[in-house]
């Protein structure tokens, strides 16, 4: 009967046991899954915060083109004869481009962004477009602040956090640095402080023609 009893308190301490161990591994699991999706939510704003702050360079680069036509474009009157403006020139190559078959399924955006891509480096190197140039460089100067501000915006709003934020040019794409805080379904005590970020890199599409343009995002 002794031995019963010992027998059974040993099953039982060994359920126990084995309960801990599987809670304990449980709380691992679930702790690593909570790191991997935050992993991915860093991982997105990244992404996101770069093609954000990649449409606004577009953007300001499509004010400067627009502000350099109206004002005739060339800073040489000699060149004759005059030639077309660069929205035109733009608007020609976009066209081109978009009768290539397999570009059918490219969206205006794709198609503009190649034509600028295309048609954009050669006028940057050309001494007769230099204030083409200049407008470009001035513009994307005074909406520094603008730009980084379209990218704080959208890593605030996928949670991550703009202190631990870092954007700059790398080979010409725009190269978003952000961090998620991690905090642990079980066990957070153990998480040493310094090891609570968990950083990624997202980065925006190739833009060939800022081999030309000096501006230090």
């Amino acid at each position: 009967m002794k031995r019963l009893r010992q027998e059974k308190g040993s099953v039982m301490l060994f359920t126990l046991a084995l309960l801990g161990v599987m809670t304990l591994l449980f709380a691992v699991m679930l702790n690593l899954v909570k790191m991997y999706t935050e992993k991915q939510h860093a991982s997105n704003a990244a992404e996101q915060a770069s093609l954000a702050v990649t449409a606004e360079i577009y953007r300001i680069v499509k004010e400067g083109i627009d502000e350099a036509d109206s004002l005739g474009l060339l800073c040489s009157a000699d060149l004759l004869p005059w030639p077309k403006s660069m929205n035109e020139q733009i608007q020609e190559k976009k066209n081109q481009i978009a009768g290539i078959s397999s570009n059918a399924e490219w969206s205006e955006q794709e198609l503009y962004r190649a034509a600028v891509n295309e048609v954009l480096p050669s006028k940057l190197q050309d001494p007769n477009y230099i204030c083409l140039k200049e407008i470009i460089e001035r513009k994307l100067w005074d909406e520094r602040s603008q730009v980084k501000y379209a990218a704080e915006k959208l890593i605030e709003a996928a949670g991550a956090k703009w202190t631990e934020t870092e954007i700059a040019l790398d080979k010409y794409r725009v190269e978003v640095k952000t961090a998620r805080e991690y905090r642990a379904f079980k066990y957070d005590g153990w998480v040493p402080e310094n090891k609570r970020n968990i950083y990624q890199v997202g980065k925006g599409p190739h833009m060939e023609f800022f081999k030309y343009v000096t501006w230090p995002l």
